[in-house]
């Protein structure tokens, strides 16, 4: 028991300065703790997911451009061409 009183006694906090130090230690490390484990609830792979394991993901556009004008320009251009037929047409 005695070496568990040395103890005790060699870590109690002598002045409010070092009661305020560990108290700051104790806060920033519970953060910090918390944060990490924030981090891997969300960032965790999900184990069971074995449709998604290893494949592409299929759902994703082609690289061609067929129909779609080749700048900006053009783009801007038919847009304006086809608010000015709306408009004809609605008179």
């Amino acid at each position: 028991m005695k070496l568990l009183d040395d103890l005790k006694a060699k870590f109690a906090p002598k002045t409010p300065a070092e009661r305020e130090r560990l108290k700051r230690i104790t806060v920033y490390t519970l953060l910090v703790l918390s944060c990490l484990v924030c981090f891997w609830i969300i960032f965790a792979p999900s184990g069971d997911d074995d449709a998604v394991k290893g494949k592409a993901n299929m759902e994703l556009p082609d690289q061609t451009s067929a129909g779609m004008p080749d700048t900006k320009l053009k783009a801007y251009e038919q847009e304006r061409r086809r608010k000015t037929r709306r408009v004809m047409t609605a008179r």
